[in-house]
């Protein structure tokens, strides 16, 4: 939106506008998964309180990515609010800004530093610009004073978690494969564009090379258009036979220019003998299946689409395609598997996948038994189940120290009750793991709606009063000997290993039930895809969007693994362990 003039009425002498405007006195409202560029203010909010700001993209703002004030004569009514797993990227001294308004001694602020706004975490802060992620203005710092990510979390105690670039986010992200189709002359460029950032690129293509370094190229490859994420490859000739060369891809979208690693290949040596691919098509796929050509040369993928195997092969050669190891609950089924190579890559290939029919046996009729009192051995003090024997054709193991003429069934195991999870007195103002356990607690328990932060703030004080209401306590919003009692009574047994079992990687804009499940699984566990609405318990998708990045990669951290909010095999066997 553009606006002329201020939040308080006075005229501005420019333009000025901003992406999303909330002005005096909004509350409780949930400002979630947009994407704001090209504003003077991506994010403003004027005197607002218990606000959610989550799953943002805001790039290219001119003055700041997000801008939280209150002006001199509203002390105190900026509080409450939650900024988390947005990124934010400025051309200004830095991404975000509080301000505090200023005036006569009576009209200042009543907090000393703009932390007290609300909560911030799981932010990535993107400054190419400048080396500060913060800026803030208070009676104490007036006019403005400016932080480093680090020097912010030192003041503030917030954004644990949160990371900063000094490179432009709203860049594509682009990748270089392997060459393929390698002859002495000719051979084939292959990328793939796994993110756009803020906008489509609209320019992509290869620079290759004999050096090393490509400080200088033999010839830069261009293709215009609009272009969305995914692979992408060009055909190279007059190549010289015997030869080794570098090559990378590139992408261009209106923020700039992303490149690839550098990879390299070797021409074939001799003229004479050129080599071919071979390949097709996948459908169907839901597992992993390995394919073999000519009993080798494995080809293993998760991933439904075109395929090619590594080994070529010279003209008029055999290649016959089968399947090594299908997929678990599928069988696959190979067309066009065999052939000869005439002079071209082979690219009928069919492979297509279903998924097993299984009918389950059915359930046994139980014939009931009439219970007896309980017989204890007088060996090793082992306490038995005595029913009233029938006769059956099916032969019963003999337990030592069973009376004769009676079957006799072990007692169930009794399994020690759990360590409490909770231990220590905590109350508002405390943090760590002890209140990290809580919030989770609470939320399973329904008296809390937030991510878990490891902070005791208001909302958390709110949800333990709630709870200690219920329970016939004294509603004094801290815990307690009684109140830590009832909690660690009330603590849900460790979870077992899902039953969706997840057969592929996972990241953002991918969607289908596999998605979905792991927002079930992340909601169940504390780590909130969305407090409320879309995304939260009981309303998750099948669309894995920002947010979920963000409660995977607070997953991802409270587990010891690498945050990148990506869902692979490391974090696919945490879930599916139920850790």
């Amino acid at each position: 939106m553009n606006s002329i003039g201020t939040y308080s009425g006075t005229t501005l002498t420019y333009l000025q506008s901003e992406g999303i405007y909330l002005d005096t006195s909004n509350h409780g409202l949930t400002v979630s998964n947009n994407t704001v560029y090209n504003t003077e203010y991506g994010i403003f909010m004027h005197n607002g309180y218990n606000n959610t700001f989550s799953g943002n993209h805001v790039y290219w703002s001119r003055r700041l990515g997000l801008f939280l004030a209150e002006d001199m004569g509203g002390a105190g009514t900026v509080y409450g609010n939650a900024v988390t797993g947005n990124t934010f990227e400025t051309l200004a001294s830095s991404s975000v800004y509080y301000w505090l308004g200023t005036g006569a001694i009576s009209r200042q602020s009543i907090y000393a530093t703009a932390s007290a706004f609300g909560t911030y975490d799981y932010n990535l802060y993107c400054h190419p610009y400048s080396i500060n992620s913060v800026s803030e203005r208070t009676p104490l710092t007036s006019p403005v004073a400016n932080y480093t990510l680090a020097a912010w979390r030192t003041l503030s105690g917030q954004d644990a978690n949160s990371t900063e670039s000094s490179i432009s986010c709203s860049l594509p992200i682009v990748s270089t494969s392997a060459a393929s189709s390698v002859s002495a002359t000719t051979l084939t460029l292959n990328g793939n564009i796994s993110s756009n950032g803020y906008a489509s690129s609209t320019v992509r293509g290869f620079a290759y090379g004999t050096d090393a370094q490509l400080a200088t190229v033999i010839a830069t490859t261009t293709e215009a258009g609009i272009f969305d994420v995914g692979m992408f490859s060009k055909d190279i000739t007059n190549l010289t036979p015997n030869t080794t060369y570098y090559f990378r891809a590139y992408a261009v979208n209106s923020a700039g220019t992303s490149t690839g690693t550098i990879l390299s290949t070797t021409t074939a040596a001799s003229l004479g003998v050129p080599t071919y691919t071979i390949g097709g098509t996948i459908s169907g796929l839901s597992g992993t299946v390995i394919l073999q050509n000519n009993a080798g040369n494995d080809y293993s993928t998760s991933t439904n689409g075109s395929f090619i195997f590594g080994t070529q092969l010279n003209n008029s050669a055999s290649y016959v395609v089968t399947i090594l190891t299908q997929p678990t609950g599928q069988t696959c089924t190979i067309s066009n598997g065999s052939g000869i190579v005439s002079s071209s890559n082979v690219t009928s290939v069919s492979v297509s996948c279903t998924t097993d029919t299984v009918t389950p046996p059915p359930a046994p009729t139980p014939t009931p038994t009439p219970i007896i009192p309980n017989y204890s051995s007088s060996g090793g003090g082992s306490v038995y189940r005595l029913i009233a024997a029938a006769t059956t054709t099916t032969a019963t193991p003999t337990i030592p120290g069973c009376p004769s003429g009676l079957i006799c069934t072990l007692s169930p195991k009794i399994t020690p009750a759990p360590t409490p999870i909770l231990t220590l007195d905590i109350s508002l103002g405390s943090r760590g793991d002890e209140v990290l356990h809580l919030q989770r607690l609470l939320n399973t328990l329904g008296y809390l709606s937030v991510t878990p932060t490891g902070y005791f703030g208001q909302q958390t004080r709110a949800a333990v009063m709630k709870y200690q209401s219920d329970h016939n306590l004294q509603g004094v919003g801290q815990v307690g000997p009684l109140t830590r009692a009832l909690l660690n009574e009330s603590e849900i047994a460790p979870a077992t290993t899902p039953l969706f079992t997840f057969t592929r990687s996972l990241t953002v804009d991918f969607t289908g039930s596999d998605v979905k499940a792991l927002q079930v699984f992340l909601n169940t566990q504390g780590f909130i895809v969305n407090s409320t609405g879309v995304g939260s318990p009981g309303n998750e998708t099948d669309y894995f969007g920002h947010a979920t990045r963000a409660a995977l990669m607070k997953y991802q951290k409270e587990h010891g693994i690498s945050v990148t909010g990506f869902f692979g095999p490391i974090s696919m066997k945490a879930v599916t362990e139920g850790r």
